[in-house]
């Protein structure tokens, strides 16, 4: 169900995969892109599984985390991914 809590708040032009890129960049980006859908209620001590399929800076998972964080029924955000980008 976290597809439908955690929705695309504003549409915003691809991030295309380019590791020159810095984080800070990436996360300006990604600044106000995701909210959290009040109409779906997480129980409380809920755990949650974030998978991503490249990591590549971090800033994605470290925004929504950080958005995750404010719900106060969640006990704990485990991430996982696929594959890691190299310089």
């Amino acid at each position: 169900h976290l597809y439908s809590y955690l929705r695309s708040n504003k549409v915003t032009t691809p991030i295309k995969t380019d590791t020159n890129k810095n984080k800070e960049v990436r996360k300006k980006l990604l600044e106000g892109k995701f909210k959290l859908n009040e109409r779906v209620k997480i129980k409380a001590n809920s755990n949650i599984l974030l998978l991503d399929d490249v990591y590549q800076t971090g800033a994605t998972l470290e925004t929504i985390v950080k958005l995750l964080r404010t719900d106060k029924n969640l006990n704990m955000i485990f991430v996982a991914t696929v594959t890691k980008t190299y310089k």
